[in-house]
Protein backbone atom coordinates (compact mmCIF):
# COMPACT_ATOMS: atom_id res chain seq x y z
CA UNK A 1 0.00 0.00 0.00
CA UNK A 2 1.39 3.45 -0.61
CA UNK A 3 0.20 7.16 -1.16
CA UNK A 4 1.86 9.25 -3.77
CA UNK A 5 2.52 12.99 -4.10
CA UNK A 6 3.00 15.17 -7.08
CA UNK A 7 3.88 18.81 -6.68
CA UNK A 8 4.68 20.73 -9.47
CA UNK A 9 5.44 24.83 -10.00
CA UNK A 10 5.70 26.74 -13.09
CA UNK A 11 6.91 30.63 -12.71
CA UNK A 12 6.88 32.54 -15.93
CA UNK A 13 8.52 35.83 -15.96
CA UNK A 14 6.82 38.66 -16.79
CA UNK A 15 8.35 42.18 -18.81
CA UNK A 16 7.10 45.49 -19.82
CA UNK A 17 6.35 45.46 -24.19
CA UNK A 18 7.94 49.01 -24.71
CA UNK A 19 7.95 50.35 -21.21
CA UNK A 20 8.23 53.83 -22.58
CA UNK A 21 4.76 53.73 -24.27
CA UNK A 22 1.38 53.53 -21.93
CA UNK A 23 0.05 50.20 -21.38
CA UNK A 24 -2.71 49.53 -23.97
CA UNK A 25 -3.79 47.02 -25.81
CA UNK A 26 -1.19 47.09 -28.78
CA UNK A 27 1.04 47.56 -25.80
CA UNK A 28 0.05 45.65 -22.87
CA UNK A 29 2.24 44.89 -19.66
CA UNK A 30 3.33 41.59 -19.39
CA UNK A 31 3.68 40.63 -15.78
CA UNK A 32 4.78 37.55 -14.46
CA UNK A 33 2.77 34.57 -13.36
CA UNK A 34 2.75 31.65 -10.68
CA UNK A 35 0.75 28.47 -11.08
CA UNK A 36 1.18 25.27 -8.60
CA UNK A 37 -0.27 22.31 -9.44
CA UNK A 38 -0.78 19.27 -6.53
CA UNK A 39 -1.80 15.69 -7.16
CA UNK A 40 -2.51 12.62 -5.28
CA UNK A 41 -3.17 9.06 -5.53
CA UNK A 42 -3.50 5.77 -3.56
CA UNK A 43 -1.83 2.77 -4.80
CA UNK A 44 -2.51 -0.64 -3.85
CA UNK A 45 -1.04 -4.26 -4.78
CA UNK A 46 -0.97 -7.98 -3.64
CA UNK A 47 0.07 -10.84 -4.98
CA UNK A 48 -1.20 -14.28 -4.33
CA UNK A 49 -0.10 -17.67 -4.66
CA UNK A 50 -2.96 -19.94 -4.60
CA UNK A 51 -1.25 -23.14 -5.61
CA UNK A 52 2.41 -22.97 -6.53
CA UNK A 53 2.58 -22.77 -10.22
CA UNK A 54 -0.13 -19.68 -10.64
CA UNK A 55 0.49 -16.72 -9.54
CA UNK A 56 -1.89 -13.89 -9.15
CA UNK A 57 -1.25 -10.21 -9.16
CA UNK A 58 -3.90 -7.30 -8.38
CA UNK A 59 -3.12 -3.72 -8.60
CA UNK A 60 -5.05 -0.88 -8.24
CA UNK A 61 -4.57 2.84 -8.30
CA UNK A 62 -7.16 5.67 -7.92
CA UNK A 63 -6.45 9.60 -7.55
CA UNK A 64 -5.20 12.21 -9.87
CA UNK A 65 -2.95 12.89 -12.91
CA UNK A 66 -1.58 15.69 -13.58
CA UNK A 67 -2.81 17.42 -16.95
CA UNK A 68 -0.53 18.80 -19.84
CA UNK A 69 -1.36 22.51 -18.43
CA UNK A 70 -1.05 23.63 -15.46
CA UNK A 71 -4.47 26.04 -15.33
CA UNK A 72 -6.91 22.81 -15.77
CA UNK A 73 -7.81 20.93 -12.86
CA UNK A 74 -5.77 17.47 -12.56
CA UNK A 75 -7.44 14.64 -14.31
CA UNK A 76 -9.23 12.31 -11.77
CA UNK A 77 -8.54 8.56 -12.85
CA UNK A 78 -9.13 4.87 -11.52
CA UNK A 79 -6.59 1.99 -12.77
CA UNK A 80 -7.17 -1.59 -12.35
CA UNK A 81 -4.83 -4.31 -13.19
CA UNK A 82 -5.23 -7.98 -12.73
CA UNK A 83 -2.00 -9.97 -14.18
CA UNK A 84 -1.87 -14.25 -13.75
CA UNK A 85 1.14 -16.57 -14.77
CA UNK A 86 0.77 -20.07 -15.14
CA UNK A 87 4.18 -21.88 -14.55
CA UNK A 88 2.78 -25.18 -16.60
CA UNK A 89 5.60 -26.90 -17.28
CA UNK A 90 9.62 -26.27 -16.26
CA UNK A 91 9.76 -24.87 -20.14
CA UNK A 92 5.91 -24.07 -20.45
CA UNK A 93 4.31 -20.73 -19.02
CA UNK A 94 1.30 -18.73 -20.00
CA UNK A 95 0.59 -15.22 -18.92
CA UNK A 96 -2.87 -12.92 -19.32
CA UNK A 97 -3.62 -9.20 -17.73
CA UNK A 98 -6.68 -7.29 -17.72
CA UNK A 99 -6.21 -3.62 -17.10
CA UNK A 100 -8.79 -0.95 -16.97
CA UNK A 101 -8.68 3.31 -16.74
CA UNK A 102 -11.23 5.37 -16.59
CA UNK A 103 -10.01 9.44 -16.41
CA UNK A 104 -12.23 12.34 -16.12
CA UNK A 105 -11.84 16.41 -15.77
CA UNK A 106 -13.43 17.27 -12.81
CA UNK A 107 -14.55 20.65 -13.76
CA UNK A 108 -18.38 20.42 -13.97
CA UNK A 109 -18.54 22.56 -16.66
CA UNK A 110 -16.30 20.30 -18.41
CA UNK A 111 -17.45 16.25 -20.75
CA UNK A 112 -14.27 15.55 -20.75
CA UNK A 113 -13.23 11.81 -19.63
CA UNK A 114 -11.81 8.53 -21.14
CA UNK A 115 -11.78 5.27 -20.71
CA UNK A 116 -9.45 2.35 -21.71
CA UNK A 117 -9.52 -1.57 -21.51
CA UNK A 118 -6.80 -3.69 -22.39
CA UNK A 119 -6.33 -7.47 -22.96
CA UNK A 120 -3.36 -9.50 -23.56
CA UNK A 121 -2.38 -13.43 -23.19
CA UNK A 122 0.79 -14.79 -23.65
CA UNK A 123 2.71 -17.90 -24.04
CA UNK A 124 6.25 -18.67 -23.56
CA UNK A 125 8.35 -21.76 -24.33
CA UNK A 126 11.56 -22.69 -23.53
CA UNK A 127 11.83 -26.19 -24.23
CA UNK A 128 16.22 -26.10 -24.29
CA UNK A 129 18.64 -23.38 -23.93
CA UNK A 130 18.66 -23.42 -27.69
CA UNK A 131 15.19 -22.37 -28.33
CA UNK A 132 13.09 -19.76 -26.90
CA UNK A 133 9.99 -18.45 -28.55
CA UNK A 134 6.89 -16.26 -27.47
CA UNK A 135 3.44 -15.40 -28.75
CA UNK A 136 0.96 -13.73 -27.85
CA UNK A 137 -2.41 -11.29 -28.06
CA UNK A 138 -3.26 -7.93 -27.26
CA UNK A 139 -6.62 -6.17 -27.29
CA UNK A 140 -7.17 -2.40 -26.43
CA UNK A 141 -10.65 -0.45 -26.61
CA UNK A 142 -10.16 3.16 -25.98
CA UNK A 143 -13.14 5.87 -26.14
CA UNK A 144 -12.73 9.31 -24.82
CA UNK A 145 -15.16 12.57 -24.69
CA UNK A 146 -14.57 15.93 -24.96
CA UNK A 147 -16.25 19.19 -25.42
CA UNK A 148 -15.57 21.53 -28.14
CA UNK A 149 -16.04 24.54 -30.08
CA UNK A 150 -15.28 25.12 -33.92
CA UNK A 151 -16.73 26.75 -36.46
CA UNK A 152 -16.73 25.06 -40.53
CA UNK A 153 -18.09 26.96 -42.94
CA UNK A 154 -19.38 30.03 -41.69
CA UNK A 155 -20.97 28.31 -38.92
CA UNK A 156 -19.71 27.94 -35.52
CA UNK A 157 -20.34 24.27 -33.30
CA UNK A 158 -19.90 23.80 -29.91
CA UNK A 159 -20.45 19.91 -29.95
CA UNK A 160 -18.08 17.31 -28.88
CA UNK A 161 -14.83 15.35 -29.97
CA UNK A 162 -15.54 11.36 -29.68
CA UNK A 163 -12.79 9.63 -30.35
CA UNK A 164 -12.54 5.60 -30.33
CA UNK A 165 -9.81 3.02 -30.93
CA UNK A 166 -10.27 -0.62 -31.27
CA UNK A 167 -6.73 -2.20 -31.79
CA UNK A 168 -5.93 -5.92 -32.07
CA UNK A 169 -2.09 -7.23 -31.87
CA UNK A 170 -0.81 -10.38 -32.51
CA UNK A 171 2.98 -10.98 -31.54
CA UNK A 172 5.55 -13.21 -32.02
CA UNK A 173 9.06 -13.55 -31.23
CA UNK A 174 11.98 -16.13 -30.54
CA UNK A 175 15.18 -17.79 -31.08
CA UNK A 176 16.98 -20.53 -32.02
CA UNK A 177 19.92 -22.05 -32.00
CA UNK A 178 21.47 -23.18 -35.58
CA UNK A 179 24.74 -24.04 -34.40
CA UNK A 180 27.13 -23.53 -31.19
CA UNK A 181 27.73 -19.96 -33.30
CA UNK A 182 24.93 -19.36 -35.24
CA UNK A 183 21.58 -17.99 -34.22
CA UNK A 184 18.51 -16.86 -35.66
CA UNK A 185 16.27 -14.62 -34.23
CA UNK A 186 12.65 -13.51 -35.23
CA UNK A 187 10.06 -11.33 -34.51
CA UNK A 188 6.79 -10.44 -36.18
CA UNK A 189 4.19 -7.43 -35.35
CA UNK A 190 0.97 -7.81 -36.22
CA UNK A 191 -1.53 -4.36 -35.13
CA UNK A 192 -5.04 -3.68 -36.61
CA UNK A 193 -7.08 -0.95 -35.24
CA UNK A 194 -10.69 -1.11 -35.96
CA UNK A 195 -11.74 2.55 -35.20
CA UNK A 196 -15.33 2.97 -34.42
CA UNK A 197 -17.43 0.04 -33.47
CA UNK A 198 -20.19 -0.79 -35.57
CA UNK A 199 -23.47 1.48 -35.59
CA UNK A 200 -21.16 5.08 -34.96
CA UNK A 201 -24.52 6.44 -32.81
CA UNK A 202 -22.69 4.31 -29.65
CA UNK A 203 -22.68 6.44 -27.00
CA UNK A 204 -19.23 6.89 -25.00
CA UNK A 205 -20.01 7.11 -20.96
CA UNK A 206 -23.71 7.30 -22.15
CA UNK A 207 -23.61 10.36 -23.38
CA UNK A 208 -26.39 10.76 -26.35
CA UNK A 209 -24.82 11.38 -29.72
CA UNK A 210 -26.46 14.88 -31.11
CA UNK A 211 -25.73 17.05 -34.16
CA UNK A 212 -22.33 18.49 -35.25
CA UNK A 213 -20.94 16.12 -32.64
CA UNK A 214 -17.39 14.66 -34.10
CA UNK A 215 -15.96 10.81 -34.44
CA UNK A 216 -12.53 10.11 -34.60
CA UNK A 217 -10.93 7.33 -35.68
CA UNK A 218 -7.64 6.09 -37.75
CA UNK A 219 -8.84 2.36 -38.61
CA UNK A 220 -5.06 1.43 -39.64
CA UNK A 221 -3.10 -2.28 -40.12
CA UNK A 222 0.69 -2.46 -39.54
CA UNK A 223 2.64 -5.54 -40.96
CA UNK A 224 6.42 -5.47 -39.15
CA UNK A 225 8.30 -8.98 -39.33
CA UNK A 226 11.89 -9.00 -38.64
CA UNK A 227 14.84 -11.59 -38.52
CA UNK A 228 18.21 -11.32 -37.92
CA UNK A 229 21.54 -13.80 -38.01
CA UNK A 230 23.96 -13.22 -35.28
CA UNK A 231 27.73 -15.65 -35.78
CA UNK A 232 29.74 -15.50 -32.66
CA UNK A 233 33.07 -14.81 -34.09
CA UNK A 234 34.38 -15.62 -30.57
CA UNK A 235 33.73 -14.16 -27.03
CA UNK A 236 34.05 -10.99 -28.05
CA UNK A 237 33.18 -10.64 -31.61
CA UNK A 238 29.41 -11.07 -33.13
CA UNK A 239 28.58 -10.28 -36.29
CA UNK A 240 24.86 -9.28 -37.51
CA UNK A 241 22.88 -9.48 -40.45
CA UNK A 242 18.75 -8.82 -40.20
CA UNK A 243 16.45 -7.78 -42.62
CA UNK A 244 12.87 -5.90 -41.39
CA UNK A 245 9.95 -5.01 -43.48
CA UNK A 246 7.77 -2.09 -42.58
CA UNK A 247 4.28 -1.86 -44.06
CA UNK A 248 1.80 0.68 -42.89
CA UNK A 249 -1.44 1.49 -44.19
CA UNK A 250 -3.91 4.05 -42.47
CA UNK A 251 -7.68 5.55 -43.17
CA UNK A 252 -9.04 8.81 -41.86
CA UNK A 253 -12.65 8.34 -41.15
CA UNK A 254 -13.12 11.73 -39.12
CA UNK A 255 -17.08 12.61 -39.37
CA UNK A 256 -19.48 15.02 -38.49
CA UNK A 257 -22.94 13.85 -37.56
CA UNK A 258 -25.98 15.62 -39.34
CA UNK A 259 -28.82 17.96 -38.09
CA UNK A 260 -30.91 15.48 -39.07
CA UNK A 261 -29.32 11.97 -37.90
CA UNK A 262 -31.46 9.28 -35.35
CA UNK A 263 -30.39 6.28 -34.23
CA UNK A 264 -31.92 4.70 -36.81
CA UNK A 265 -30.52 6.80 -39.41
CA UNK A 266 -27.18 7.92 -38.78
CA UNK A 267 -26.11 10.36 -41.44
CA UNK A 268 -22.78 12.23 -41.27
CA UNK A 269 -20.47 14.29 -43.16
CA UNK A 270 -16.93 13.52 -43.75
CA UNK A 271 -14.92 15.73 -42.62
CA UNK A 272 -11.12 14.48 -44.03
CA UNK A 273 -11.10 11.58 -45.89
CA UNK A 274 -7.50 10.82 -45.80
CA UNK A 275 -5.51 7.53 -46.77
CA UNK A 276 -1.62 6.59 -45.69
CA UNK A 277 -0.06 3.82 -47.34
CA UNK A 278 3.64 3.18 -46.36
CA UNK A 279 6.05 0.32 -46.89
CA UNK A 280 9.65 0.05 -46.63
CA UNK A 281 12.58 -2.74 -46.45
CA UNK A 282 15.91 -2.35 -44.31
CA UNK A 283 18.89 -4.46 -44.42
CA UNK A 284 21.32 -3.94 -41.70
CA UNK A 285 25.22 -5.31 -41.19
CA UNK A 286 27.06 -4.84 -38.17
CA UNK A 287 29.61 -5.70 -36.00
CA UNK A 288 29.48 -5.80 -32.14
CA UNK A 289 32.48 -5.94 -30.08
CA UNK A 290 32.84 -6.08 -26.54
CA UNK A 291 35.43 -6.22 -23.62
Amino acid sequence: LGWRVMNRDVAVSGIYDQPSSQPSTQYPVIRGEEESATTHAFIGGIRWRPVKPVSLIFDVEKGESNAAFIRINPLEYTRFRVRTQIQATDKLSFIGTVTTIDRTNPTPQVNNDSNSRSYTGAVNWEPNQRVWLNLGYDYHNLNSTADIRYRLAGVEYASRLLAYSRLSSVFFNGRIGLTNRLDLLMLYNYIRDRGVPAGISLPVSSVPLVAGDNIQALPMRRHNPEGRLAYRFNNNVTGNLSYRNFLYSETNLSRRLNADATSTNVTFTTLDPGYLNYRAGIVTASVKITF
